[in-house]
């Protein structure tokens, strides 16, 4: 509710039964794309059902310490989004 009313953009991952670190990592992209290059306000729910691996919980505990997941841009892939 709040980020309709803030019109900020609402990001979630769509869990399926072949969902795991790799697709994570993916929408984890696609969610950095988002914010950072496109520039949009965004609110990224995510909850307990959604763990589907225990690195799942890792990289969340690195985005909230540190703002970042470790590899998961490959150094070509972080050059073409302005990160290196």
């Amino acid at each position: 509710l709040t980020a309709y009313a803030t019109e900020y953009e609402l990001f979630q991952v769509e869990i399926s039964r072949q969902y795991r670190k790799a697709e994570f990592h993916e929408d984890l992209r696609k969610l950095y794309d988002l914010v950072g290059v496109q520039g949009k306000p965004t609110v990224f729910l995510f909850n307990d059902t959604q763990v589907v691996e225990k690195s799942f919980l890792e990289d969340i505990n690195s985005i909230l310490t540190s703002g970042e997941v470790p590899n998961l841009y490959a150094p070509e892939d972080l050059a073409a989004v302005g990160g290196g």
